[in-house]
């Protein structure tokens, strides 16, 4: 989806440079339109051919607080007249066309850094002049140039402003952020998982038995005899016929069937329980409340990566893992759940927000990122950010935490790091560093450092030192 970010510069040559940097970050110098409130010949008539909103007011004001009506939507009729009053006093509008989404913050980050101006600070500038609300509609010669601008500009539709960068879906005056969210269902089917097939056969086995068998043979034996003959011999002396039967065995072969196994086949029904894992999405909306000109600064990229270099680097991975963890930490100023609370009190609640926005465990592991975050902005916003803040003495006890979350594991002792702790936080007395940031005085502070407390301890305990520098300083 096309959007669009737009950023208000002080002057055309500003706005020029803005463009050269978005330019060198890889955007297409096509998508970037450079509008000019006091020169006409600046003005991109090539924006946009679709009709813009039709407006009601006229005259040179007129035009322009219907250019920024268009570019914010009409509803918001004061921050329109703000940026009005920009235009009107020679400011110059950077406006980029992006494609890709994941280029918003690239955008963004680059016209902040060529310049681009926080309107309500600028507001707030006009009010100490006595400039009011109600000049708004008051016209002047200086937007009479304005004209020729604006006759092309007004045509540009979908297009939005803020105080530094800000974005809208083109065409349309409101974004809409279709929440997604998956459900699981499980149910059952039926699948093969193999099974049994049996067969039946006759099969033939040749046998070999051994029998004993009988035969009985009729044997007839002539023996010569010379005796005289005995009345029973002459009894006998008449015809008769002896027979003899020869008998024999023969083996008779008889076979008998006898059921000696079963052989059964069927299906047994076991029931068993299968958890089902899977990952479901969903769309969660985070709202970040952006707070007014007297709130802590934008996140500081700069800051977090120096901090991780210094305290998760020799750990592994890169920074970009690590910045979610900061900017999550960063973005607890604006929740009310939080506020004048301190840490320990707010840790459990930080988790279970955080586990359920980044799943997979890792809050073990970017818990001090998310801590220094949170303790960054905390201490930089009080009750009365416009008051001048007041320094308590040393705190013993939150110095002793911070060294547990972040060195207790690397050996040594709190009162090893304690000194440097010290250090950092009496450098707020020191008017050599008055005003500056930490690039700029780290080479004399590590000199400092080296006299009083000899012995090469610095690459350990400079981020110990800029700990006790961040806490007074923020």
């Amino acid at each position: 989806m096309r959007q669009t970010v737009v950023g208000v510069f002080d002057s055309d040559a500003e706005a020029q440079r803005a463009a050269q940097a978005l330019a060198n970050t890889g955007i297409d110098p096509a998508c970037v339109h450079v509008t000019h409130g006091t020169d006409s010949a600046v003005a991109d008539s090539s924006l946009s051919s679709t009709p813009a909103t039709t407006h009601h007011e006229t005259g040179v004001m007129g035009r322009v607080r219907n250019f920024f009506a268009d570019l914010f939507g009409p509803d918001d009729e004061r921050e329109v007249g703000h940026y009005a009053e920009a235009m009107r006093r020679g400011a110059a509008v950077v406006k980029v066309d992006v494609e890709d989404d994941m280029r918003l913050d690239e955008v963004r980050d680059a016209l902040q850094n060529a310049g681009a101006v926080d309107i309500d600070e600028r507001v707030e500038s006009w009010r100490t002049e006595g400039w009011s609300d109600d000049s708004l509609s008051t016209p002047s010669t200086a937007a009479s140039s304005l004209n020729t601008t604006l006759d092309d500009d007004l045509r540009t539709r979908g297009t939005t402003a803020t105080g530094t960068t800000s974005l809208r879906a083109a065409g349309d005056t409101e974004d809409v952020i279709p929440v997604v969210r998956e459900d699981l269902q499980v149910g059952k089917r039926a699948v093969s998982t193999g099974g049994v097939r049996v067969y039946a056969r006759t099969v033939e086995t040749p046998v070999n038995e051994t029998v004993q068998l009988r035969e009985e043979h009729a044997q007839v034996e002539r023996r010569p005899v010379d005796r005289p003959a005995t009345a029973a011999d002459l009894a006998d002396l008449k015809d008769r016929t002896i027979e003899v039967v020869e008998t024999a065995e023969q083996a008779v072969v008889q076979k008998t069937a006898r059921v000696v196994e079963e052989v059964r086949v069927g299906k047994t029904v076991e029931q068993r329980t299968e958890q089902v894992r899977d990952t479901l999405r969903s769309t969660e909306v985070e709202v970040e409340h952006i707070p007014g000109s007297t709130a802590t600064s934008a996140f500081d990229s700069d800051y977090y990566r120096n901090d991780w270099q210094s305290n998760y680097a020799a750990a592994g991975g890169t920074y970009d893992d690590y910045e979610p963890a900061y900017r999550y930490g960063h973005s607890l100023r604006s929740d009310p759940r939080y506020a004048d609370r301190n840490w320990d009190d707010i840790e459990t609640t930080a988790r279970s927000d955080w586990d359920t926005r980044y799943p997979g465990g890792t809050w073990d592991r970017m818990k001090s990122a998310v801590r220094r975050g949170w303790e960054r902005t905390k201490d930089a916003v009080t009750p009365d950010s416009t008051a001048p803040r007041q320094l308590s003495a040393f705190d013993d006890g939150y110095y002793r935490r911070d060294w547990q979350t972040n060195y207790s594991s690397l050996g040594g002792r709190y009162e090893d790091y304690e000194p440097a702790y010290r250090y950092g936080y009496g450098l707020r007395d020191d008017p050599r560093y008055a005003g500056r940031d930490w690039s700029a005085i780290e080479p004399d502070i590590r000199r400092d450092y080296e006299t009083r407390y000899p012995g090469g301890t610095w690459e350990r305990m400079k981020a110990a030192v800029r700990r006790g520098w961040d806490r007074v300083t923020s």
